[in-house]
């Protein structure tokens, strides 16, 4: 079995980028494709080809995006997006006190112990109020959503400002609603989710995204993505 990667990475107004065959990678288990400049990466496993965007949605684009957000610098830039089409078959070990990323190939085998796949996501259940909410993993998404069907009656607590592909940038309410993600509980502002986003929840069947707010507060977080 190929060797593992190691590679340290920094949370830029909450996206993983990662210092990965030379270059600078937004890991993103929320993107079926990956895409960015050259024509392919050096990953566990072998080369492979990438394309330059996704229906008209580039690395570039991404980067406008992300400078607009708090705190990242002006010339912040990416190279390469990587999604889920090159992360399948692979475990992923996120460690965010040591801002690092192990991909590890994995075993391919039935199913996942706690996750399902559909066309390659991560699906997983937020418990919320006692009721499981159907929750995509998201390393892409720097805040995390929730249905307003859940969030009813709570509090808007702040704003916080995000991007979609085909929905542009927006701000959005956010909301403390309490959770528990693997058993354990959880306290973050979930956001209200604008239309876009709202659509594609729909189209996967999922109630919630976890984005890396959450992840961050578990620490370690291992992502199999296998089935």
């Amino acid at each position: 079995m190929p060797a593992s990667l190691l590679a340290p990475f920094d949370l830029v107004a909450g996206h993983v980028v990662a210092a990965i065959d030379g270059r600078r990678v937004l890991v993103d288990t929320g993107s079926p494709a990956s895409f960015g400049r050259g024509d392919r990466i050096q990953l566990p496993g072998g080369d492979h080809p990438i394309a330059s965007g996704l229906l008209g949605f580039t690395v570039e684009t991404a980067a406008e995006h992300i400078r607009k957000l708090p705190g990242v610098a002006p010339d912040f830039d990416l190279d390469v997006l990587l999604g889920t089409d090159l992360l399948w078959g692979n475990e992923l070990l996120l460690d965010f006190p040591y801002r690092t990323v192990r991909i590890t190939p994995a075993s391919p085998r039935e199913g996942t112990a706690c996750c399902s796949t559909r066309t390659r996501f991560l699906i997983e259940d937020l418990v919320v109020g006692g009721t499981r909410a159907p929750a995509l993993l998201d390393t892409g998404a720097p805040i995390s959503y929730l249905a307003t069907r859940h969030t009813e009656g709570f509090p808007v607590s702040g704003w916080a400002r995000d991007f979609f592909h085909g929905g542009g940038d927006f701000q959005v309410p956010l909301r403390v609603v309490p959770a528990l993600f693997r058993g354990r509980g959880v306290a973050v502002g979930f956001a209200e989710p604008p239309v876009s986003v709202w659509m594609a929840m729909r189209l996967l069947g999922v109630q919630a995204i976890v984005g890396t707010d959450l992840l961050e507060q578990v620490g370690v977080v291992s992502l199999e993505l296998v089935g």
